[in-house]
């Protein structure tokens, strides 16, 4: 008899533990929602195009750290603009879990081999800083003549269509 309600107290908390992981979800699901509303997919190279252009950072800086933050906030990244800001419109995404902060800056580094102090972080405050920080960190750690592996995906070349 005792085993009984032993093990109908453990099913109950087993279910009480399901509705919150649920209930978690559908809250952050909920958020993410009402930070991108509105927003269409945009591909890579339109963010280039329209944000970097003439800047001397190549299309796949942009790419990485878009999947760095994706990866590590579990958002789209086609959504992400580059005036997002992690003070603003992203602070959501800072409050997931404590060591948030700490896994996106070790991700950044682990995808683009490079280091980051302590105190480098505090200057990034939009998505369009945390490029242009990568791109400088990447060109005073590799310079041009340097082993750095070449990147995955070569950088667009815009042209003009010819008339």
């Amino acid at each position: 008899m005792m085993l009984i309600k032993i093990e109908l107290a453990l099913f109950g908390l087993l279910i009480l533990l399901s509705v919150g992981v649920m209930r978690s979800r559908y809250k952050h699901a909920n958020q993410i929602d009402r930070i991108f509303a509105g927003r269409k997919s945009r591909s890579t190279e339109g963010l280039y195009t329209r944000y970097f252009l003439g800047m001397g950072i190549q299309v796949c800086t942009i790419e990485k750290v878009l999947d760095v933050m994706a990866e590590t906030f579990q958002v789209n990244a086609s959504l992400l603009l580059p005036e997002d800001s992690f003070e603003g419109n992203l602070s959501y995404l800072l409050t997931l879990h404590d060591d948030i902060e700490i896994e996106l800056i070790e991700n950044l580094e682990e995808r683009f081999s490079i280091s980051i102090s302590d105190t480098e972080p505090e200057r990034i405050k939009t998505i369009h800083d945390m490029v242009l920080f990568v791109s400088q960190k990447m060109k005073s750690q590799y310079p041009v003549n340097s082993a750095y592996p070449l990147p995955s995906k070569p950088p667009v070349a815009l042209t003009r269509p010819s008339q």
